[in-house]
């Protein structure tokens, strides 16, 4: 507007002014005049981040964030292609106050978990730029993003998150991350599996547990990019083809400087300065193909390059290896913080490889040999390098550079401790589920025995009362105290005991119904209802408001409608059921799966008739075959699947346990799963804090999940001379008052298990 039209404007009546004003604000926001042009959003007119996201257009659009710190407590969704999230720079500061693992900003495809990839749309072109995202120890990733093609993060920092600052599932195509500052995760500071085509660049990485951890994929373009103080390892690459790792700065990482493992090849390493990095320079634990050149390697403890009897194939050649000697003047010297020798180099190791050549390395100043060989190494051409004043000392791995959990770094082996074992091959016979409520343990056993235990003392548990009727309590496989004095049990039948007298309880109901419940494995209890699993393909329902009797509500057939084969446990999150099925064990190679059914009215929270459940959500994967067990806390579920031993599989199927997001109930998540180390397990699954405890074979597993999205192990327990049947002896397990109580399905044996301080641990 003029200079003269706002000097009239300002001698105006103040009703002419205002009409004025608004009149300019209504065509600042009017409709774009420009044929094609969508309105920008901006954020500060919606009453959260989510309301602006959700406004966008489903072609596409922008999203304007203005400067101020937005607090949030759930995960931002972003579900649409052809988008851009755009704030103020670090003056835009989302922060993420959740602490119970959820993640800052999800980007997903919500047709990522179809069965049938051909079928699948990924999402394609999301933008994040120009702010600043920061969470807490106990939240989760900064961004997770789940099949999204060609996403680009540019000037973002991520900084303080309790889970990586961003984590990649198969964005397959070409994606881009550049001139971001990604620090203090307790993750990495970026993970991506199965991305192809993807440039991270420009990029500057602080105090993480690692910088850039690539698995499961194809073309990585890593350059020129800061890489400083790690907490382990620089740069992992594992499962991965065709990359270039060139022109960075990698220094003072607590591990290696770069992992190249796991089946990696057709790797070029060239350009790069690793600068005291105290578990090596670049190590090629399973590498191949792999060009390692033109690197300088500075005051690199252990080995400036390992070579592992697993790698080969490979050039080493016109790299420089050196301490901190600076022409004449002084060097560097004595110890410094942890390090005892600030000056100390080392050169270059091979471990029993093969097929090598080295050629025109300069090496000086090394507190090591210049080359050290150990083992039967073959065809290693070694010419025209250069060695000054190199000791004569073997380079020796002496820290321990394992990519295994990410925190904590050490295995807590003497956290679980046998306490006591009840043996009887008639009253425990066949010893399948335990509950302990009020010092009592109550069990039933797949050999027709129901059973009665004082764990008062748990280090002398004292057998009460017990019986074995093949006939009338066949596959007994499942218990639930429902109060004071009343005992569900699950056999072919449903069945309502009278426990008021431990030695002397009573059956008092039952419901026979074999159509609708037999072959019953795990129960949930929502109110006065309880649901079970049929594993001959049905849920069902049972009302259990009367003490003195129960009364069936209904059920819901799932394996000719294609849903479930053989439903095995049920766990609630809030009013949705969720029901695992193993689908066979891995047999044939076929996944398992988890289903969130609605069984409940959202309004008055009641149980629906059961022609009205309706089924919601599922999740179909390979690392669910097997699954047999579900245990839940807040928005996840915890599934243990155990795989059938034998068999010709040509897979990678695992017996684990995982964890599946169930934010929204009708898209469930699997976001992450850790192995378990026996040959068959887990069968039994507890849930005692931030610990999830599995038991299978001969083993108890403790696995934190303090941060749900990265779960870790830190404690086992392997006990034969507790566990001596078969692979199929360790079954289910509860947890009491600091101890384990854990059934022995193929020894007959209830084993008592002493639990250390992991309940602790797991909760720093």
């Amino acid at each position: 507007m003029p200079i003269q039209s706002l000097h009239t404007l300002m001698h105006c009546s103040f009703a002419f002014r205002l009409l004025v004003v608004l009149a300019l604000l209504t065509v600042a926001h009017a409709a774009p005049q420009l044929p094609g042009a969508r309105p920008v959003i901006d954020a500060a007119e919606y009453p959260s981040l989510q309301a602006a996201i959700d406004a966008v257009a489903p072609e596409g659009g922008l999203v304007r964030l203005p400067p101020g710190e937005f607090v949030i407590t759930e995960p931002l969704i972003i579900r649409h292609e052809d988008f851009r999230l755009e704030g103020a720079g670090t003056a835009t500061h989302i922060r993420n106050a959740n602490t119970t693992g959820l993640p800052a900003i999800v980007i997903r495809s919500d047709a990522f978990e179809e069965k049938n990839p051909t079928q699948r749309q990924p999402l394609w072109r999301v933008m994040l730029a120009n702010f600043r995202l920061t969470g807490n120890a106990k939240s989760g990733h900064g961004i997770e993003a789940v099949w999204v093609n060609e996403l680009f993060i540019q000037g973002v920092t991520l900084s303080y998150h309790g889970g990586d600052g961003i984590r990649c599932h198969f964005c397959v195509e070409d994606m881009r991350l550049n001139d971001a500052l990604i620090t203090y995760n307790k993750g990495a500071g970026l993970r991506a599996q199965g991305n192809h085509d993807t440039i991270v660049s420009a990029c500057q990485f602080e105090e993480n547990y690692d910088a850039v951890v690539f698995t499961d994929g194809f073309n990585l373009t890593l350059s020129g990019n800061n890489i400083d103080d790690h907490l382990r390892h620089g740069v992992v690459i594992e499962n991965t083809m065709g990359s270039l790792v060139t022109a960075n700065m990698i220094e003072q990482c607590g591990g290696a400087g770069l992992v190249l493992a796991r089946d990696a090849y057709g790797i070029t390493v060239t350009g790069n300065v690793f600068a005291q990095n105290f578990g090596g320079g670049v190590d090629l634990r399973d590498g191949h193909g792999i060009p390692i050149t033109g690197n300088t390697f500075v005051r690199c403890k252990q080995f400036g390059v390992r070579v592992s009897p697993f790698s080969g194939r490979s050039v080493i050649s016109g790299n420089t290896f050196c301490d901190t000697f600076a022409g004449e003047g002084p060097r560097q010297r004595g110890p410094r913080g942890d390090n005892p020798n600030i000056n100390a180099a080392a050169g270059i190791l091979l471990e029993a490889t093969r097929d090598l050549t080295l050629t025109g390395n300069t090496l000086s100043g090394l507190i090591t040999k210049p080359l050290t060989v150990t083992g039967a190494c073959e065809r290693i051409l070694y010419e025209n390098n250069q060695a000054i004043a190199c000791a004569d000392v073997a380079a020796t791995v002496t820290k321990p550079l394992g990519t295994g959990p990410i925190s904590p770094l050490f295995l807590h082996t003497d956290a679980l401790q046998i306490a006591a074992v009840l043996h009887d091959e008639t009253a425990l016979h066949g010893a399948h589920d335990v509950e302990v409520r009020d010092g009592l343990a109550l069990l039933a056993g797949k050999g027709g025995s129901l059973t009665l235990v004082d764990v008062g003392q748990p280090t002398a548990p004292k057998l009460l009362w017990s019986v074995r009727d093949q006939e009338s309590y066949d596959e007994a496989e499942t218990v639930l105290p429902l109060g004071p004095g009343r005992l569900l049990v699950g056999t072919r039948d449903m069945l309502l005991f009278d426990t008021s007298r431990p030695t002397q309880p009573r059956q008092i109901a039952a419901i026979k119904d074999r159509d609708q419940i037999n072959l019953i494995n795990g129960f949930a209890r929502l109110g006065d209802t309880v649901f079970g699993a049929n594993k001959n393909g049905r849920i069902f329902a049972v009302d259990v408001a009367n003490p003195d009797t129960i009364k069936l509500v209904g059920s819901r057939e799932t394996r000719d409608r294609g849903e479930l084969s053989s439903p095995h446990d049920t766990a609630f999150v809030g009013d949705f059921l969720v029901v695992v099925s193993p689908e066979g064990f891995g047999r044939n190679s076929r996944p398992g799966r988890v289903a969130v059914y609605r069984v409940a009215d959202p309004q008055s929270h009641r149980v629906l008739p059961a022609e009205q459940w309706a089924l919601v959500g599922r999740l179909e994967h390979p690392r669910l075959a097997g699954a047999n067990r579900v245990v839940v806390s807040g928005k996840y579920a915890y599934v243990g699947s155990s795989l059938a031993p034998g068999g010709e599989r040509r897979d990678d199927f695992r017996s684990n346990v995982s964890v599946i997001e169930l934010i929204d109930p009708a898209r469930p998540h699997l976001r992450g799963s850790v192995d378990f180390p026996d040959t068959r397990g887990p069968n039994g699954l507890e849930l005692a804090g931030c610990i999830v405890f599995a038991a299978g074979g001969q083993t108890v597993q403790a696995i934190d999940v303090t941060n749900p999205g990265m779960p870790n192990e830190i404690g086992r327990l392997t006990a034969p001379a507790a566990f001596p049947g078969d692979a199929d002896d360790a079954h289910d397990l509860v947890y009491r008052d600091g101890h384990l109580f854990v059934t022995a399905q193929t020894s007959h044996s209830l084993v008592v298990v002493k639990v250390g301080d992991l309940l602790r641990r797991g909760a720093k």
